[in-house]
């Protein structure tokens, strides 16, 4: 018999990139520090920051993060005061997914624009961005545990990386069964049907550690539990 359980990783560690959005030639240039963020289910997120060049020099702006197709501001906003030289930086702590979910998630877009007090309070589109779940999701389908089943895994440190799957005994670092999942988007979305048991196939309570690279590192992995059962009828 199949279960399962998730535990899920810290957002720490997640390669950093710049992904530049802008709004109009005359308006103010917002950079964001990534191309996509992660949010722990019930969880933290990480934080969205954002570089604003070309601002009004000493004015008042709001950045506005929107879903698609809903209201101006409906994941977020925040206010501040550009520099004397017409930048700002802005650090956004509670971006999540338009759609609440706590499975994996190849990511969800949030749009971005920012309103300029200063050069007539007009809200300019400024691009998006993307949100994902920090999750591992293993399928409890099919129950005999000889058979492929469905591994879905997403988290910002796993973007643009190879995944592997590593089964081992619950206490244990011995790896019992490795198999490849795939490299993660940008968002560190990736998923395989794999042979998800030690290739004994014994009874007993065992581990599914997914993490980059082809060597276990606990440290840096999402896992989740299973047992096999033996069938009495």
């Amino acid at each position: 018999m199949f279960g399962s359980s998730r535990c899920l990783l810290a957002l720490a560690g997640a390669v950093t990139t710049t992904a530049l959005i802008s709004a109009s030639a005359d308006a103010a240039t917002v950079s964001l520090n990534k191309p996509c963020y992660g949010k722990i289910p019930l969880g933290a997120s990480e934080p969205v920051v954002a570089t604003i060049t070309g601002g009004t020099p000493n004015g008042r702006f709001q950045l506005i993060f929107s879903v698609p197709g809903k209201a101006s501001g409906t994941a977020g906003s925040q206010s501040g005061d550009f520099d004397a030289a017409g930048n700002a930086v802005v650090t956004y702590e509670s971006i999540h997914p338009p759609r609440t979910t706590i499975d994996p998630s190849r990511g969800q877009t949030i749009n971005v624009s920012i309103t300029d007090y200063g050069a007539g309070g007009v809200e300019q589109p400024a691009g998006s961005f993307q949100v994902t779940t920090v999750a591992l999701d293993v399928a409890t389908r099919p129950s005999n545990p000889r058979r492929k089943r469905a591994v879905k895994v997403s988290g910002t440190p796993f973007a643009n990386q190879t995944l592997y799957g590593f089964v081992t005994k619950s206490n244990s670092t011995r790896v019992l069964r490795k198999f490849k999942i795939g490299k993660g988007n940008a968002c560190g979305y990736a998923e395989r049907r794999a042979v998800v048991a030690p290739r004994s196939f014994r009874t007993g309570s065992y581990r599914l550690y997914v993490n980059a690279g082809s060597k276990l590192n606990k440290d840096l992995a999402l896992w989740s539990s299973f047992r096999i059962t033996r069938r009495l009828f």
